[in-house]
């Protein structure tokens, strides 16, 4: 999945957001901002392949809540570190997360919509498949 990203960030860097990069001569390859986001996308990769071995309504719900906070809080501090948009103190770090809170109620409301209907559609299906098994029986 992380190398199908890159290339969907390769793809939109250098097309429909090529104008944010105006530093950047020829290709943009790399972005300091994307390493913020891998670095997120990996830890909760790692925990929820940990975390949801065996999964239930209750821990995808906490994993997906989990997940839009990990990568708010990874994410945030990043852009905070690059210096560019803040002053690097707590004043700076607190406007940053304050800033990105609409950002974070976006997130946790899609992640919950998506894992509902990722993991309830995989359900159902399962279900159903299940049931025509046992009826041909």
């Amino acid at each position: 999945p992380i190398l199908t990203w890159y290339a969907s960030d390769l793809l939109i860097n250098n097309t429909v957001s090529r104008v944010w990069y105006p530093e950047v001569e020829g290709i943009v390859w790399f972005t300091n901002d994307m390493l913020w986001v891998y670095i997120s996308a990996i830890i909760i990769i790692f925990i929820g392949a940990k975390a949801l071995k065996k999964w239930n309504p209750t821990k995808l719900a906490i994993s997906a809540v989990s997940a839009s906070l990990l990568f708010f809080v990874v994410t945030n501090f990043g852009t905070w570190m690059s210096g560019t948009m803040y002053p690097m103190n707590g004043a700076g770090l607190l406007s940053c997360f304050t800033a990105a809170l609409p950002f974070l109620k976006s997130s946790l409301m899609s992640n919950l919509a998506f894992t509902a209907v990722l993991f309830g559609g995989y359900e159902l299906v399962h279900y159903y498949a299940y049931e025509s098994r046992a009826q041909l029986t």
